[in-house]
């Protein structure tokens, strides 16, 4: 079940990256027959296919993913450079693969707005809720 603060979205992009959560893209990679990578769209995605989540960070940050109980990457930080790829996730029969995504941006500097204030000071949004990438299986 999820949270009411929690945003599900469907991994139903055509290309990488396009489809988002808050500050951070993804987009789904099919491993072909030959072993080459294809991007692919979710609709895609059939039973016994094996698939990878790009994630593309849109700024430096905090990432966690997570599947059920088990932590798939650890909190740590990430470069907005750097593109992070997880899985590989297949299912034999039709179903759905749910990942917890929670991404945190780095704080940003910024001038102080009072006067006599020295220097600058990072100030950080509060952390978006953890939200969920859908991978399903046809």
């Amino acid at each position: 079940m999820f949270r009411a603060s929690q945003q599900v979205v469907a991994a139903d992009a055509a290309n990488v990256p396009a489809a988002g959560l808050a500050n951070l893209d993804f987009g789904v990679l099919r491993r072909e027959a030959d072993g080459t990578m294809m991007h692919i769209s979710a609709q895609e995605i059939h039973a016994g296919d094996t698939v990878y989540l790009r994630l593309v960070p849109r700024s430096d940050g905090r990432l966690t993913v997570a599947k059920a109980d088990e932590t798939l990457f650890p909190e740590q930080a990430v470069d907005h450079t750097k593109d992070i790829q997880l899985g590989p996730f297949t299912l034999d029969q039709p179903g759905s693969i749910a990942l917890s995504v929670k991404f945190v941006p780095s704080p940003v500097a910024q001038r102080p707005t009072s006067f006599g204030a020295i220097g600058l000071r990072k100030t950080a949004p509060p952390p978006p809720p953890p939200q969920t990438i859908t991978l399903v299986f046809k």
